[in-house]
């Protein structure tokens, strides 16, 4: 997956434009969704119990990223969310 990313240069950029950046920001749906160049996918990813009220995040990735792609980051992922958080409150 590395190498996809080192071909199609402008993917991280197309990641961070259409993604969430913050609490709560669905991101932008359709614009990821018509994204011409390359093939990527919407995913909205909730947390729903993990605090009083509900975050949610949408993320705007590649097609070829899979599910286990995720499942491999998620303890990267679980640390720089809980490193955010205090912020956030």
């Amino acid at each position: 997956m590395t190498n996809y990313f080192i071909e199609y240069n402008k993917t991280a950029a197309r990641i961070l434009r259409y993604s969430g950046k913050d609490y709560n920001d669905l991101g932008k749906y359709e614009d990821c969704l018509n994204i011409k160049a390359e093939d990527f996918n919407y995913i909205l990813a909730t947390i729903p119990k993990a605090f009083p009220i509900p975050i949610s995040l949408g993320i705007c990735v590649p097609a070829i990223c899979t599910t286990e792609d995720f499942n491999q980051a998620k303890s990267y992922l679980i640390q720089e969310i809980n490193e955010y958080i205090p912020e956030i409150f």
